[in-house]
């Protein structure tokens, strides 16, 4: 028991140290950087988990246009990913997107995606995937299905 205690004692502060960004190895520097110079990530629409894939193959039947032109429903939602343009555009341009552009309109779903779960999608409470966390999308609902 003195040995466990007496080790508890001496490693302990070691693994409380946190490390400045200095400290971090060129590579993770880089990494970081990066992600805050360009926090969008570029997704295509096998990168979603498989509950999002349902949801935008409900919302536009997996399409981002018909015969040419971008779909776009009643209520201005837009593209493959149905975002609304009143209520998005202006944070999707901030952040340098076009919604009419296909990467662009799946690169804005995934970072809306990672903030609000399923929520902003009508299709998500349609087919019962209606969630606020998209942890919970990942750890549960995909591996029910595989």
């Amino acid at each position: 028991m003195q040995k466990l205690l007496i080790l508890v004692v001496f490693v302990f502060p070691f693994f409380t140290h946190a490390v400045t960004f200095a400290e971090l190895p060129l590579k993770k520097q880089l990494e970081i950087v990066d992600h805050l110079e360009n926090p969008i990530k570029k997704v295509t629409f096998s990168d979603f988990p498989l509950a999002m894939q349902k949801i935008f193959l409900c919302e536009s039947g997996g399409r981002h246009d018909y015969r040419g032109n971008v779909i776009i429903s009643k209520t201005e939602d837009i593209g493959i990913a149905q975002i609304n343009k009143p209520i998005h555009n202006k944070t999707a341009t901030s952040l340098g997107l076009n919604l009419y552009n296909v990467s662009d309109n799946l690169s804005y779903a995934y970072w809306l995606w990672q903030r609000e779960g399923t929520a902003p999608w009508t299709c998500s409470k349609i087919l019962g995937l209606f969630y606020r966390k998209p942890s919970y999308l990942l750890k549960i609902y995909d591996l029910q299905i595989l």
